[in-house]
């Protein structure tokens, strides 16, 4: 016989020097037709939707999920799989992300005189009868 509860994960214990994410918000809906969708999103940003139905020619599958990359970007992924195929599209977000350079900051100091650079001549062609 199987245990009446399964296997437990904490959540929000340090493991390490980091934290793992905590569950916020999640939803799972089956219907009669064989339609559904679910949905999750947690405290690190990552979040997934996505909803499925048949159609005349097999599942049409449309959702999205979206998270947020080493480089502090959210990364965000529509897609949609039915009998053309899976077909994702990417966008990215810098929203919240504040506007931080890696590495050292070059100033230059601007020259007080503006400074003419010397036009090109152009050459006139010349026609040989």
């Amino acid at each position: 016989p199987l245990p009446a509860t399964g296997p437990r994960q904490q959540v929000g214990v340090a493991v390490g020097s980091k934290s793992v994410p905590q569950t916020i918000s999640y939803s799972n809906k089956r219907k009669s037709d064989g339609s559904y969708s679910f949905g999750y999103s947690t405290s690190n940003g990552v979040s997934r939707s996505e909803s499925g139905s048949l159609t005349p020619s097999g599942y049409q599958v449309t959702g999205s999920y979206q998270y947020r990359g080493p480089d502090g970007v959210k990364y965000t992924v529509h897609f949609v799989a039915d009998e053309n195929g899976y077909r994702p599209g990417i966008s990215k977000s810098h929203e919240g992300k504040a506007n931080k350079r890696r590495g050292r900051t070059l100033h230059r100091k601007q020259p007080s005189v503006k400074i003419k650079r010397k036009r090109r001549r152009r050459r006139q062609r010349v026609k040989i009868k």
